[in-house]
């Protein structure tokens, strides 16, 4: 926003942190295309006509069934005329009693008296329906499936069903009312379409440590049982919501395992109506064409490249185990591929991950950790095995790292590390 006045190009995709080529989900396209395209624009003065197309093309989504690999999402290219977006509007949607409610229809605006208390307490595991991490990858880094067990113990507020399209294009926020009975609570907010069979699919979401809720830099622990305004900021997204598809918001304490847990067993609230009036904040795009851009049609066909030696992935785990005996909720994942060099280098790399947390103990999670690199280079071997295991308590975080770096068998380096750290509000 500090160069708006500057020549820009940009392209949001709808990829995992992957190559847009082969990234899921599609569609894909060719991205070193469009960046030959600018850079003969601006390094060679080819006039290619890049700089007189759209400054920010996006992909907007639509409903599409949830699943955690998906090859494809629905959805379509759109481009505004101008960026920042003229014609963007803020529309506000009041939390009820489970609804959820644009302003200008809603009865619980503030001041009106109609007030509620809506309680949710900690639950240390929940979250596992959702994506595994909060920016997607390769697999086993996989994204949200059908949400609807973790809203069962969550707080949900869910519209009527939309009679015409809803475009929003933006970061949505959430600004609400809450009081804990701890002094340091996390807040999660997710922003899904609920299609008319019920599915609840994921738009997107936001996370917050209520004690950094006036500062990141100087957090503070909350007061028990005041209520507290929180502006919880949602990730950026483009979506249209269909027409007799619902909006929905779900507010809970845990994302397991993208967060690590707070480490009380706390008791949430979140209030609402009245001089409360907790509320959710879209980016609206009206639906019509007035003021959209035609979009560029891209190369969607592979590039074409000149393969340089060959590789393989290891099959991928992602594994969600319940101890009903020990009341806790295990998350394993492991990746890894080789890589081949046409002079015969070979390179191995993977990485696993166990994380445990308890239903009803929040303070004492684990994490351990496993990363190899096995390097096979014109008669010598290099392996290289690093470990990590944090694990946690009311007050501190405790590391125990270990690396060790063979040559051809024999230990050429070795160091540990062990060390204490206070949660310090986390």
């Amino acid at each position: 926003e500090n160069c708006i006045h500057a020549p820009r190009r940009g392209l949001i995709g709808n990829w995992v942190h992957l190559f847009p080529d082969t990234a899921y989900p599609g569609p894909n396209l060719d991205w070193l295309h469009e960046m030959v395209r600018f850079f003969d624009y601006w390094l060679k003065g080819f006039d290619n006509g890049v700089m007189d197309e759209p400054p920010l093309p996006s992909f907007r989504r639509e409903y599409t069934p949830p699943e955690a690999f998906p090859r494809t999402m629905t959805g379509e290219w759109v481009s505004e005329a101008v960026y920042p977006i003229e014609r963007l509007q803020w529309q506000e949607w009041h939390l009820g009693e489970g609804t959820l409610t644009p302003a200008l229809l809603s009865s619980v605006g503030k001041g009106d008296g109609a007030e509620g208390i809506d309680h949710y307490p900690h639950r240390p595991t929940l979250g596992t329906r959702a994506s595994l991490c909060f920016g997607g990858g390769a697999a086993p880094n996989g994204l949200a499936r059908d949400l609807r067990p973790d809203e069962a113990l969550s707080l949900t507020y869910t519209s009527d069903p939309l009679d015409e399209p809803l475009d929003i294009l933006g970061l949505p926020e959430a600004i609400l009312y809450l009081s804990c009975s701890e002094p340091v609570a996390h807040v999660v907010v997710r922003l899904t379409d609920v299609a008319p069979d019920g599915t609840s699919s994921h738009v997107t979401s936001g996370i917050l440590n209520l004690t950094h809720r006036d500062s990141h830099a100087h957090p503070k622990p909350l007061k028990i049982d005041e209520v507290y305004e929180v502006h919880v900021p949602l990730k950026a997204t483009g979506y249209r919501f269909l027409p007799g598809h619902r909006v929905r918001l779900s507010v809970a304490s845990a994302w397991w395992p993208v967060i690590w847990p707070s480490p009380y067993p706390a008791d949430n609230y979140l209030h609402r109506g009245g001089a409360t009036p907790s509320r959710l904040m879209l980016p609206i795009v009206p639906y019509n064409s007035n003021g959209q851009a035609q979009s560029p049609r891209f190369k969607t066909t592979p590039p074409e490249l000149t393969e340089v030696g060959s590789g393989a992935d290891e099959e991928p785990v992602w594994q969600i185990i319940e101890d009903v005996i020990n009341q806790s909720v295990t998350v394993k994942i492991y990746g890894g591929d080789t890589t081949v060099l046409p002079d015969g280098v070979r390179l191995l790399e993977s990485e696993s991950i166990e994380m445990t947390a308890h239903h009803t103990d929040p303070a004492h999670a684990h994490l351990y950790n496993e990363v190899t690199y096995h390097l096979q280079e014109h008669g010598y071997e290099a392996h290289i095995r690093a470990t990590g295991s944090v694990r946690s308590t009311e007050s501190d975080f405790h590391l125990d790292i270990q690396l060790e770096v063979k040559l051809n068998e024999n230990v050429f380096f070795q160091k540990s590390w062990l060390k204490s750290i206070p949660r310090r509000l986390a």
